[in-house]
């Protein structure tokens, strides 16, 4: 075994389907039992697996790709955009032209330095050799992990529901600053129509979403049986990933926007069981309830000293936090409880928990009198301070008190003082 120790300190833009339900499901439990926190914090990482440890039947050899499917086998649904392929269609450019081609472009787009992982927990992601990446959008965090010379994994496996490989599907520029969420800008300028010049340039427009330069067939090229960009669910290919083995799971920045966040956890801790069942599950969680936890404009106080115009402070300082709040009718953006995310996951998972906290300048905002007015309404000063939640967790051999989830609200929970959350326990990184 390996032991990380730290000092205690303090993607998906659309959500899974209802099939995602059916495997991912997570359970919720009360009255938690914690072990105490002393200075120090230690994860214990699974050793990577052998191939001489593998259990019957399952799968860890390279190339993924043909060890998951055929040749000319479908993978994927047909959807709009047909985003359906078969191996067979991948493209037969040479290797280091289309690897100096992905590299370039996770280089330019930002995407390297967003998985350097010197963060912890995400450092256990360096020993990685197996990894399973849930929700990862149209692509790009595969070909950063594998073009970073400081990991060493072996293989990449991204499912999505969402992603396209044939075409250069619309991506996130790293690069480009946030600015208003979509439903904030639309507000603030009295309109419907998300095609409003106001609302483009409110929103960032096309300049933070636009296609990227490599589809998902040219990076799973450049890098032969390493990479497999998944556009499915649990359910549509839990018959393939049941049998690979994963000794990490990567759920990074997707939890904020996932509406069945049972459903999820139920799958990952169900399919795991299989041929993963030692694997490192890292999990990085956006806050909601953080100074910037709504995605939208400001992204720090530092940015009312721009003069912004008054149609845009509606979420300034913790305005977010209100039942009327524009972000508060995105199904997109899940306002899960800290508490109760944290207990979600402690129900299929054994889990060490992290926080990042929010800037000091962003903190001093948070004054006494907002404080006695969200206590009222059932929250916490310490759910506001936490900008980033970091979870590490291991598969329990079975769940704890599954029975409990019911009693939970694990999408939009009221805001408005009617619901009492899980309690919150976790340290700062």
């Amino acid at each position: 075994m390996t032991t990380v120790t730290m000092k205690t300190r303090s993607r998906l833009k659309s959500n899974f389907p209802l099939v995602f339900i059916l495997l991912l499901g997570g359970i919720l439990v009360m009255n938690l039992s914690f072990s105490p926190y002393t200075e120090d914090i230690s994860f214990i990482l699974a050793d990577p697996v052998t191939i001489e440890s593998i259990p019957a039947g399952c799968k860890a050899e390279v190339p993924i790709t043909s060890a998951l499917f055929d040749l000319n086998e479908r993978i994927g649904n047909d959807m709009e955009q047909n985003c359906s392929y078969t191996l067979s269609d991948l493209p037969t450019t040479a290797v280091t032209v289309l690897q100096q081609q992905v590299r370039d472009a996770v280089k330019v787009w930002g995407y390297d330095k967003k998985v350097d992982f010197k963060k912890k927990p995400l450092t256990a992601l360096l020993d990685a050799r197996r990894l399973l990446d849930l929700g990862m959008g149209q692509g790009p965090w595969g070909a950063a992990m594998l073009s970073n010379p400081k990991l060493n994994l072996e293989y990449y496996v991204g499912l999505d529901p969402a992603v396209c490989p044939p075409i250069h599907a619309r991506t996130r520029d790293m690069k480009v600053k946030r600015k208003g969420k979509q439903l904030q800008c639309q507000k603030a300028y009295g309109t419907t129509n998300t095609t409003d010049p106001r609302v483009l340039s409110c929103t960032g427009g096309l300049a933070k979403y636009h296609p990227f330069p490599v589809n998902g067939l040219e990076m799973m090229a450049a890098y032969p049986g390493q990479v497999a960009l998944l556009p499915g669910t649990f359910e549509t290919l839990h018959s393939k990933l049941s049998k690979v083995v994963f000794d990490a799971v990567l759920v990074k920045t997707v939890t904020e926007h996932l509406e069945h966040l049972h459903s999820v956890f139920e799958g990952l801790w169900e399919l795991l069981g299989h041929c993963s069942s030692h694997a490192t599950i890292v999990i990085d969680h956006h806050n909601y309830y953080s100074y910037d936890g709504h995605h939208g404009y400001p992204q720090s106080s530092e940015q009312l000293n721009e003069n912004p115009p008054p149609e845009m402070l509606e979420l300034a300082d913790w305005g977010h936090i209100n039942p009327e709040a524009s972000v508060a009718a995105d199904r997109t953006l899940n306002r899960v409880r800290p508490g109760d995310l944290q207990a979600l996951l402690n129900v299929y998972f054994d889990c060490e928990c992290m926080q990042s906290p929010i800037p000091k300048i962003d903190e001093k905002r948070f004054d006494s009198a907002m404080e006695s007015r969200l206590s009222k309404l059932g929250f916490a000063r310490h759910e506001f301070m936490a900008k980033h939640l970091y979870f590490q967790c291991n598969r329990r051999a079975e769940p704890l008190k599954p029975e409990l989830v019911q009693t939970m609200i694990l999408h939009h929970p009221p805001m408005d003082g009617s619901y009492r959350a899980q309690p919150f326990h976790c340290k700062s990184a």
